[in-house]
């Protein structure tokens, strides 16, 4: 019960290294590599070096990103990669399917948005077909806590379910407004630049992404987080019992005695 709380939190979290993936920082990764790689290597106290750590990682980040999207730039003359990635606006289902397939294959929902940003940037995808993709990667993301929880205990198993659970249903309810309500990719789109026009001149799909991310689970855990009793239940019903514990202490004695 008290996990499924952590586990909404960091639904939530994860959506912060997508923010900081969407924003145009490549032009600064050599400075951010060379500050971090100085402090890394010749500042005496720890802390520095942590903090040299976090800017090094950081550089290397936004340098492997910008040379993935340089790498990318031929894709836009392909016709067949083309058309392939305008049936995930045609036809979502795939764009979750493919979501769910890289973000299984890297570990990482972070890793799968930061390639879903390499393609929009160099125009082979755009917004209503990235969406999918991004709701394939949050279902994709728990593969990682199910793997983590074989061979584990009961509750953590049960954990691993409840994250699963809980990302699908929201995956879900997404998937049917896409394909009920006519155009509802466009109309989020066009919500999302005019909010953001009012902090800034222009805004890019990698924006519009991330910041439609970070939303979708921000409403997910509040739609869901009344219900979190429900959803134990459900965990319940699906891997059965208790985890067995060994009492220790006094059982059958007063304590005031």
């Amino acid at each position: 019960y008290q996990s499924i709380g952590v586990i909404m939190g960091a639904n939530i979290g994860t959506t912060v290294t997508a923010q900081i993936i969407s924003f145009d920082l490549g032009d600064y990764a050599f400075h951010a590599i060379t500050l971090g790689a100085i402090a890394y290597l010749f500042a005496k106290r720890k802390k520095y070096q942590y903090i040299g750590q976090v800017i090094l990682g950081f550089g290397i980040l936004f340098l492997g990103l910008n040379i993935m999207s340089e790498t990318m730039h031929p894709l836009r003359e392909s016709q067949y990669i083309v058309d392939l990635m305008k049936n995930f606006g045609t036809y979502p289902i795939l764009g979750v399917l493919a979501g769910m397939a890289i973000t299984v294959i890297v570990q990482s929902s972070s890793a799968t948005f930061g390639i879903l940003v390499g393609l929009v940037s160099v125009g082979v995808i755009d917004f209503s077909s990235g969406v999918p993709i991004l709701l394939g990667s949050n279902i994709g993301t728990t593969v990682t806590a199910i793997l983590s929880a074989i061979g584990a205990s009961k509750t953590a198993k049960k954990s691993a379910a409840a994250h699963f659970i809980f990302n699908i249903l929201g995956t879900s309810i997404m998937i049917f407004m896409i394909y009920l309500i006519p155009n509802f990719t466009g109309r989020l789109q066009e919500i999302l630049r005019s909010f953001s026009l009012m902090t800034a001149d222009s805004v890019s799909a990698e924006r519009m992404l991330a910041n439609t991310h970070t939303i979708f689970n921000v409403t997910n855990t509040l739609i869901w987080l009344p219900f979190v009793g429900f959803m134990v239940k459900i965990v319940n019903r699906i891997i059965p019992g208790e985890e067995m514990s060994i009492e220790r202490g006094l059982v059958h004695l007063d304590e005031r005695m």
